[in-house]
């Protein structure tokens, strides 16, 4: 058997390790605008309101979802630290939909959450999760610095939702930088008891393609 020249080797050796290094760069803006692709993956810090540290937050898009009826979507994983949460996503050019539940007809059901594009300051529109009506706005545009780094453009959106029969109110924001995604965010969620999710999030570091 013909043996391989040991530069030869080496050199093969040093390129794999590259291209391996370079398909997961750590705290690395990814190509899209809003990351969604399989293998991207987030960390946050979770801090309660009385200031006490919780843990972390772990985000990551696992596999795509796909239907005769309905559109492609990617499952989005929410790791807390006292629950896991599975989001369906569809993305497209004018909104990113978040769904509780794969959706199986394009109209069946309206989405638990949407953030509309382009991102613009002052832009307003309406989510509709169960029963109760949300109102989302662009609150601002500014730099923020969170422990993964200094964002110079990121965007607030505050959602404020109250009209709802089951004593539903929300106040919460969160804070996205094109082609890093969500870069903070402060949950505050009421459904006739506090939402268990609550408190502060910040990005700690992420991996995308």
């Amino acid at each position: 058997m013909k043996k391989l020249n040991p530069l030869l080797f080496l050199l093969l050796l040093l390129l794999a390790l590259s291209c391996a290094k370079h398909a997961d760069v750590r705290n690395t803006p990814g190509s899209e605008i809003y990351p969604n692709t399989i293998g991207d993956s987030w960390i946050y810090s979770y801090t309660s309101f009385d200031g006490s540290k919780r843990g972390t937050l772990e985000v990551r898009i696992a596999i795509y979802q796909t239907s005769p009826e309905g559109p492609e979507m990617q499952i989005w994983i929410y790791k807390y630290s006292s629950v896991t949460d599975t989001l369906f996503k569809d993305v497209t050019n004018r909104f990113v939909s978040e769904y509780n539940f794969p959706l199986l007809y394009a109209d069946s059901m309206n989405a638990y959450r949407e953030l509309g594009f382009p991102l613009i300051s002052g832009k307003k529109w309406a989510a509709y999760p169960s029963s109760c009506a949300d109102s989302l706005t662009i609150f601002s545009l500014s730099p923020l610095t969170v422990p993964a780094g200094t964002f110079d453009s990121t965007y607030q959106v505050n959602v404020r939702g109250s009209e709802c029969i089951l004593n539903y109110s929300n106040t919460s924001s969160t804070w996205y930088t094109p082609h890093i995604g969500m870069v903070k965010m402060i949950k505050s969620v009421r459904n006739l008891t506090e939402d268990p999710r609550n408190g502060l999030y910040q990005l700690i570091e992420y991996h995308l393609k």
